[in-house]
């Protein structure tokens, strides 16, 4: 395995064909070198990703099984890091710093937030929202 800081890359998503791409770069010219589907477990509906540098694992939410979960970039580690109390998760961030997984669940209309151990799963913000989708955590100060 090749150490992930020395590459550069591009992680996107597929819905339809349920599946996660890395897309290697090269940065000279900016053209896409090589393309390939991540071999991920129980991928069925993505719909957003993320990627933690620190630990060289791809975040993702999917709607088919209710589910947040994670994984390096080669399938192995694969974990749910919640499904408990999530309906239709779709807009997924990190706070590296603080090492927590904030997400968007569009059917319970919350914000939901746990830490990368897997502990404290909590609603951070339950009402006022009518459609939420996306969010976006300040990467300096969480």
């Amino acid at each position: 395995m090749t150490d992930i800081a020395d590459e550069d890359f591009l992680l996107f998503i597929d819905s339809s064909l349920s599946t996660i791409f890395q897309g290697h770069l090269n940065t000279t010219d900016f053209e896409m070198a090589t393309v390939s589907a991540l071999d991920l477990e129980d991928v069925e509906y993505p719909v957003d990703m993320v990627f933690d540098p620190v630990e060289g694992k791809v975040y993702w939410t999917d709607r088919s099984t209710k589910t947040v979960s994670r994984s390096r970039l080669d399938g192995s580690e694969h974990q749910i890091v919640a499904a408990r109390n999530v309906e239709d998760p779709s807009g997924i961030d990190l706070d590296v710093l603080r090492r927590q997984v904030y997400w968007v669940d569009e059917d319970t209309k919350t914000i939901n937030v746990i830490n990368m151990d897997l502990t404290q799963q909590k609603v951070i913000i339950n009402g006022g929202l009518d459609e939420p989708r996306a969010l976006a955590v300040n990467p300096l100060s969480g």
